[in-house]
């Protein structure tokens, strides 16, 4: 067994999945560039990139605005807003009205189909960890397969417990699905880490009363609106070695 860091700060690490352990090929920037071309609009793969990040942070900052009290948005809005924000970044000289046209036209496209692919390297650092003596768990807005994905890529044997949002009838960034996730491990949450790559991974861990390691560029910043901060900023899970072990 590996030795241990004296007095640790961590007894348990949480994982979310998607960005973190595996990810989309092609990603999600790319089929939003590849439903555009197939509209006959022109989106080059950086400002699709840039676009599709900023749309992540919509949803974060819709999601706590929700959290505070304001009405909740109807899913069929919520469900084309991401598209609208990717394109209103990306298309800035355009008018509202023009941006709205070119969603019309991407909306009903699903574009490439996507697979999933292991972030080369996740499986050495959950080895490490799990032989250091940390217990492990996944918690991810997920439906029932995620525990048969986790197998086809050999990960499911490192984690004491597979938490997703179909088991638990609750989502990121709800509380709630960490505090079941800790509950079933019989662990505190102040003696636990969510690793995740969302800003609204860092809402829920942070309102769990966990600390939260975010997977991030050094130029992302979170929701002005989120009076929290990560604990660590990392570029990978694999970093995650460089604080525990």
């Amino acid at each position: 067994m590996l030795s241990l860091k004296s007095n640790r700060k961590y007894e348990t690490i949480l994982f979310d999945v998607v960005d973190t352990l595996l990810i989309k090929t092609p990603p999600d920037f790319q089929v939003l560039a590849g439903r555009c071309r197939e509209a006959g609009i022109s989106l080059d793969l950086d400002a699709a990139r840039k676009g599709w990040k900023q749309s992540e942070r919509w949803v974060a900052e819709q999601l706590i605005s929700e959290m505070a009290g304001e009405p909740r948005m109807p899913e069929h809005e919520f469900f084309k807003r991401p598209d609208f924000v990717a394109l209103r970044t990306a298309f800035s000289e355009k008018t509202d009205k023009e941006i709205w046209e070119m969603v019309s036209l991407i909306l009903p496209l699903q574009g490439s189909r996507q697979s999933w692919q292991i972030i080369e390297g996740i499986r050495e650092t959950l080895e490490k960890l799990m032989n250091a003596g940390y217990k492990l768990g996944v918690v991810s807005n997920f439906d029932n397969s995620l525990s048969k994905l986790l197998e086809q890529f050999d990960l499911k044997k490192y984690f004491n417990a597979v938490i997703t949002s179909s088991l638990a009838a609750v989502k990121k960034p709800d509380p709630k699905i960490l505090k079941i996730a800790c509950s079933r491990l019989k662990v505190n949450p102040k003696k636990s880490l969510y690793v995740g790559d969302h800003p609204f991974d860092v809402l829920c861990a942070k309102k769990a009363g966990m600390a939260v390691a975010w997977i991030c560029d050094e130029s992302d910043t979170l929701p002005p609106q989120m009076n929290y901060k990560p604990d660590h900023r990392i570029s990978s899970v694999m970093d995650i070695e460089e604080l525990l072990l």
